[in-house]
């Protein structure tokens, strides 16, 4: 049998025969990274990879992609994992670390689930280019490179630095020089905390938005414990006295009547649909009507259909008759045996028997 010859494979084996050396060993290399973050390694995968890539000449190539004879999604899916893996470690040879990258993979840097405990599995990466201060992406990186916080937590922090950048991008130099903050810095952004909002413009709770001031500055102290935002004003810290974020309290009575957000978005398209009769009012008019109606039983609890039920009474008493033999008899209390009866005892009453 020859050097190139595919030895016969079962369903579950591959062999890296008959790849060039250098790829066989990246091939290696990265099978042991991947065997780490998948739950489950398809070998059936591999060995159709192997097969299209015996004319390749590294995993460094991004277009071996156009290389798979059947681009079926989870082939391309392990392809791109042992690229992934490969470029992880060539940067890792060449002297490069995570926390010189502005584009961090959650996956290569092991961070876990908070809930599960369990290494993250799928890839995620995440572009710190988007944070204009050089000093605040400096931060997160030696962050989540040295702590290794949970996936949650890393994605609510970079969140609240998004925000905390934008409120710094309005002061003076926009926030770039770290040695330059004050502590008016610091209470335009815990203010930027108070009034944050979601996605999709709707204002978040106070509660996260008290979350969210917390994680912000959870990198910032960090690095100022373990020296590497020396750089960094001391004024540009939070003071807690001043700097907390009040928690609204929640009316528990209106809070059990509220309608929730997704029924709200059903009533608004009240008559925007096919409705029964009412063929000769036009379709904005027909909307405003529904909307109207709905308006009024909600202001004035009224019901759709009839009126509100009378107010339950109870029965009355019924009237006492007055005659005496319906009266009931009172107890009396049996007459005392005389002192000759067997059944008195004068020192001990319980004792005594019937009359």
């Amino acid at each position: 049998m020859g050097e190139r010859t595919t030895p016969y494979l079962a369903a579950h084996q591959f062999t890296l025969k008959l790849l060039p050396e250098l790829l066989r060993w990246e091939m290696r290399y990265a099978l042991q990274q991947m065997d780490q973050w998948t739950r489950v390694l398809e070998p059936h995968w591999v060995r159709g990879i192997t097969r299209d890539l015996t004319d390749a000449r590294t995993l460094l190539d991004d277009t071996n992609t156009a290389r798979l004879n059947k681009p079926h999604q989870a082939a391309v899916r392990t392809l791109n994992n042992l690229t992934s893996a490969i470029h992880t470690g060539y940067a890792l040879f060449t002297g490069a670390t995570p926390a010189d990258e502005d584009v961090i993979d959650l996956r290569v840097l092991g961070l876990r689930h908070a809930a599960s405990g369990k290494r993250r599995q799928y890839p995620g990466t995440v572009d710190l280019r988007l944070i204009p201060q050089l000093w605040l992406r400096h931060a997160l990186r030696h962050w989540v490179t040295t702590a290794r916080p949970s996936t949650e937590d890393f994605k609510r922090t970079l969140r609240a630095a998004r925000i905390a950048s934008t409120a710094l991008a309005s002061q003076t130099d926009a926030g770039h020089d770290p040695a330059a903050l004050t502590f008016t810095d610091a209470s335009a952004v815990v203010d930027a905390f108070s009034t944050a909002l979601r996605k999709d413009g709707t204002p978040y709770s106070s509660s996260h938005r008290r979350t969210l001031n917390g994680m912000f500055f959870q990198p910032i102290d960090y690095g100022r414990r373990t020296g590497s935002l020396d750089e960094l004003a001391g004024p540009f810290t939070r003071v807690p006295a001043e700097h907390a974020i009040r928690i609204e309290e929640q009316d528990e009575d209106m809070l059990g009547k509220a309608i929730p957000e997704p029924v709200i978005r059903q009533l608004d398209t009240l008559g925007t649909g096919p409705t029964y009769g009412c063929r000769d009012i036009a379709d904005d008019a027909r909307h405003l009507l529904y909307r109207t109606l709905y308006t009024v039983l909600r202001d004035t609890g009224r019901r759709p259909l009839g009126s509100r039920l009378p107010p339950a009474r109870l029965p009355a008493d019924p009237p006492r008759p007055d005659h005496a033999d319906l009266e009931q008899p009172q107890t009396q209390t049996p007459p005392t045996p005389p002192a000759d009866h067997p059944g008195h005892h004068p020192g001990n009453p319980c004792l005594a028997g019937p009359p």
